[in-house]
């Protein structure tokens, strides 16, 4: 009789823990905001962007880190990698900061227009990654936006 109770009991277990596996859903990435110019040294330009995922589970995440490629023009500009430890609460929209480090050369290759009031094309491709339920999700990040010098008088 008690092996018959163990092996339901490890039965309801093993699909209990198969189905949060199934009910937790990765956060979708929306949208790069609050594009402004963080400064200029002589080892490249600096710009702050706040990424804008949605957290659609019911229960909150952590976000522990990004990994990001940026493009200026189709051009490779940067690479962004940083580890956060951010609580989001469920169902409910949260925002990354994002430091981006873009170097000299693609700044004289394509900063002159932008000065000029052309814009740039400014292409975000690669990840983050959240936890939820000790369990690690990358979330694809790939989005582009047109920016122009008034962007960064927000």
């Amino acid at each position: 009789m008690k092996s018959t109770y163990y092996i339901a009991l490890f039965f309801v277990l093993v699909t209990s823990l198969s189905s949060c596996r199934n009910a937790v859903k990765a956060p979708e990435f929306k949208t790069m905001e609050h594009v402004k110019f963080g400064g200029m040294t002589t080892s490249g330009a600096t710009i702050k962007a706040e990424a804008v995922f949605n957290n659609p589970n019911r229960m909150g995440v952590e976000l522990t880190n990004t990994d990001l490629n940026i493009l200026v023009n189709e051009k490779n500009a940067a690479h962004v990698t940083q580890a956060y430890q951010i609580k989001v609460p469920a169902k409910s929209d949260f925002r990354v900061p994002v430091d981006i480090n873009i170097t000299p050369s693609q700044i004289w290759s394509d900063g002159w227009g932008f000065l000029t009031g052309k814009k740039v094309k400014i292409h975000y491709q690669g990840f983050v990654t959240v936890k939820a339920l000790k369990l690690n999700f990358k979330v694809p990040v790939d989005f582009a936006q047109d920016i122009d010098i008034s962007m960064f008088n927000q």
